[in-house]
């Protein structure tokens, strides 16, 4: 247990900053875990969810929850699905991965406001939140929200394997321990080395240090985001000058970003080419910044 504490040191410090970026109360409801998906398929299939409501713009879709009845629909259309299915869960991203904002703490509030029946598991995928400037976690009213730090906090380089779930309530939160609890490092009270391997422990480390270097607050993100706002506008306009970013992920169809442009981005880790489909480009401007300054070096 001794060779174990630093390991254990490291998760609680690395659910005390998630806590404190997300701005959300009690750190001890964080659930670590290795990606997204697999930590929302277990807490689905404790929860014996089988009714899924995503808005069209999620990452995920049928494919990713088999077993499921899962029904895709725009964000503005979503609360009307709901009246005529029974629905367990709902899926949505207050910004999705190819840059659609989306109004879900409206959505939520709305649905909890349904007359005749109890709202479902309201999930916020919180993973590109950084591109609408990293609002308040706890304000967008969701049950559970999901997460990592790769995309908008840490360098977009460093695939670390970590993701989050946390829970609103404590009712809730101690349901979900129940099927998470024997992975070694997933909640506070995982705490025994002998328990099944489930987050890689070395990675918890690294991203526990990773941040302490970083030493970022909640407003000095919100800083950065309007930097990544005057980036996203000024690539957006090279290629479309009328275009206006609603967020700071843009989306290129294929051949709109000319070559060299699209290399370098490349290089920076912030472009993600589809090939036959388009290219997501994360408009980080601390990633732009630090690589301008290196090569003025």
């Amino acid at each position: 247990m001794n060779g174990d504490e630093p390991i254990l040191a490291a998760a609680n410090d690395l659910r005390a900053t998630i806590s404190d970026l997300l701005e959300v109360p009690h750190s001890d409801r964080i659930i670590l875990a290795p990606g997204i998906l697999v930590a929302l398929r277990v807490l689905f299939s404790h929860l014996q969810i089988e009714r899924i409501a995503l808005t069209s713009e999620e990452y995920y879709g049928a494919e990713h929850f088999p077993g499921a009845t899962v029904r895709a629909t725009r964000c503005d259309a979503l609360l009307d699905s709901l009246r005529t299915g029974d629905f367990q869960a709902v899926l949505a991203s207050p910004a999705s991965w190819r840059g659609t904002r989306q109004p879900v703490a409206e959505l939520f509030d709305s649905i909890r406001k349904q007359p005749g029946r109890s709202a479902p598991l309201l999930v916020a995928d919180y993973a590109h939140a950084g591109s609408v400037g990293f609002p308040s976690a706890d304000r967008l009213g969701a049950d559970v929200i999901c997460g990592d730090l790769e995309k908008w906090i840490l360098p977009p380089d460093r695939n670390t394997r970590v993701a989050f779930l946390w829970f609103r309530t404590q009712p809730l939160f101690l349901r979900a321990v129940k099927a998470f609890h024997p992975f070694f490092l997933a909640t506070k009270t995982s705490d025994v080395s002998l328990l099944a391997r489930w987050v890689e422990p070395t990675d918890v480390l690294a991203v526990s240090r990773g941040l302490g270097a970083l030493g970022v607050t909640p407003d000095q993100l919100r800083v950065r985001h309007r930097a990544d706002m005057r980036l996203a506008r000024e690539l957006a306009n090279s290629v479309e000058p009328a275009r206006i970013p609603e967020t700071s992920i843009l989306w290129f169809e294929e051949g709109e970003l000319d070559g060299d442009t699209l290399e370098e981005l490349e290089k920076l880790g912030l472009a993600w080419r589809l090939p036959g489909r388009g290219t997501r480009v994360l408009c980080r401007s601390d990633v732009v910044a630090a690589a301008r300054a290196h090569s003025n070096l």
